[in-house]
């Protein structure tokens, strides 16, 4: 897409900045026909409110008030498939439209360039820099969109509840199961069971034994 033509027809979509990633290394653009799947995210009918604990709100009353209004997802679907995309799925509740096509037809729609890219451990990705751009038809409407750069992303580990840190952290025996650790002995200065010894002794002198 021409600069003159996506400053005409589409608008920056705040938040969808990507960088290079430290250490990764451009190959050359991706191959126009690889086919790509992205997810559009639209606005809310209405802003959630304030949480509160005596009144769960219900998957059903969820989707109804807070999801998305149909109008939104077909202005997606209008403003989306005069490029060449084809719209997969729609979920009213989940607030998204699922858009499928081609490498060439995506970066025209979203006025972005896609590339492979070799991470540090020759991972090879389809990747992005700088802003995702949307038809200004959708200004204000789509709030996401996802898929465009497929960069793997970290991952957190397994946490570890405190009841377990202790078995989970003991050495293992055969058939899986763990052993606990013997009783740590605890030593003192010399000077310091000195001292425990005399008084040990000084209370023996001066008990008297009961009959």
């Amino acid at each position: 897409m021409a600069i003159s033509s996506q400053e005409n027809s589409h608008i920056r979509l705040d938040g969808s900045r990507r960088f290079q990633r430290p250490g990764s290394v451009t190959l050359g653009p991706s191959d126009p026909q690889e086919w790509v799947e992205v997810t559009a995210k639209v606005r809310r009918k209405a802003d959630l409110p304030e949480p509160n604990p005596d009144k769960p709100i219900s998957r059903q009353e969820l989707s109804a008030k807070y999801g998305a209004d149909p109008k939104d997802l077909d202005a997606v679907e209008k403003a989306f498939t005069p490029f060449g995309l084809k719209v997969v799925s729609r979920d009213d509740a989940a607030r998204t439209v699922n858009l499928a096509g081609p490498v060439s037809a995506m970066e025209e729609a979203f006025g972005v360039k896609l590339f492979r890219v070799k991470q540090h451990d020759d991972h090879i990705y389809r990747g992005r820099v700088g802003d995702v751009f949307i038809p200004k038809a959708l200004d204000g409407v789509v709030t996401g969109v996802f898929g465009l750069d497929s960069r793997p992303m970290v991952k957190r580990g397994r946490r570890l509840s405190l009841d377990n840190s202790h078995s989970a952290a003991a050495p293992r025996t055969g058939c899986g199961s763990s052993r606990r650790s013997s009783p740590r002995s605890i030593s003192f200065p010399p000077r310091t069971v000195h001292i425990r010894r005399s008084a040990s002794s000084n209370l023996a002198a001066t008990t008297t034994p009961t009959t």
